[in-house]
């Protein structure tokens, strides 16, 4: 197969590489991406074998960033330097009593506090009987129950909109609505989306924060600077915008569940586990 621009290649000498990508070629030498290795030039195309079906399947290269020109990204994160970081802080990985009770235990309290009193079935009883104070209520002591929410900006924003009866029911039956609606996806999401704008307090954290509590197997928490960072890491497409949208939720999704695939040795349980491995692997400084 020719070497032409998107054929998929391995480096016969260097495997720890993992699967690349052509970009082109000038003056008879190939630019290739490399999932592991970030981009390379290679002058002797017999290096490179082309690999297809199974062997050329990679996630990072599937979302692979897109690059201004005449910026060069830092070569990806692998893997295994991911882990090595990891490691380093909690040696016996998600199961280290210490990662357990600096990241897993509050989180997982908090989820168990967000099922029993904001949980799909619940809070549907609340909405049908019209209930929106008590939803405010304890929307708001889930929202205290963690770390992740901001405590200058997001929860004192909310603690706000909930002090004004109209805003709070608007939030209520909208954050009611979402609940009952995950499973949905891009509709409920959406629909959320426009509630937190009419109240004025739409951010990343608050649009993800209760997913992530009611479902964190399949749902993540989105703080812009952490998931941006460890999107740079390992040069994978966001497709970013400020304003939360249903295209860059994806592209997270999809980001998180590479990460997880990728670190499997390590047995996270959920996107809990993914999030912090995230956070800590990408504040090693």
């Amino acid at each position: 197969m020719e070497l032409v621009p998107g054929v998929r290649v391995r480096h016969r000498a260097c495997d720890g590489w993992g699967v690349g990508v052509v970009r082109g070629c000038s003056n008879g030498r190939f630019l290739v991406f490399f999932e592991f290795a970030g981009a390379k030039t290679i002058a002797d195309p017999g290096f490179l074998r082309v690999v297809i079906g199974d062997e050329a399947v990679s996630s990072r290269l599937d979302n692979l960033a897109v690059v201004g020109q005449g910026r060069t990204p830092p070569p990806p994160l692998s893997a295994d330097e991911l882990v090595r970081r990891f490691l380093a802080r909690y040696s016996e990985g998600f199961r280290d009593p210490r990662y357990v009770e600096d990241e897993r235990n509050y989180k997982l309290a908090a989820s168990t506090l967000a099922s029993q009193l904001i949980g799909p079935d619940v809070i549907a009883e609340l909405a049908a009987d019209r209930r929106y104070d008590e939803i405010a209520r304890r929307a708001l002591r889930c929202l205290r129950a963690t770390n992740l929410l901001h405590p200058r900006f997001e929860v004192p924003a909310l603690e706000r909109v909930l002090a004004d009866a109209d805003r709070a029911t608007t939030f209520a039956s909208g954050l009611s609505t979402f609940i009952g609606g995950l499973a949905r996806g891009q509709t409920a999401f959406a629909a959320f989306i426009d509630t937190l704008d009419r109240v004025g307090v739409t951010s990343w954290p608050l649009a993800t924060y209760f997913p992530l509590l009611l479902a964190p197997t399949e749902h993540v928490f989105v703080r812009p600077t952490d998931v941006q960072r460890a999107a740079e890491a390992l040069s994978f497409e966001l497709h970013y915008q400020p304003h939360p949208n249903w295209r860059t939720y994806q592209a997270v999704l999809r980001l998180m569940t590479c990460i997880r695939h990728e670190i499997r040795r390590l047995n996270p349980l959920d996107m809990i586990d993914v999030q912090s491995f995230i956070w800590i692997t990408t504040h090693e400084d």
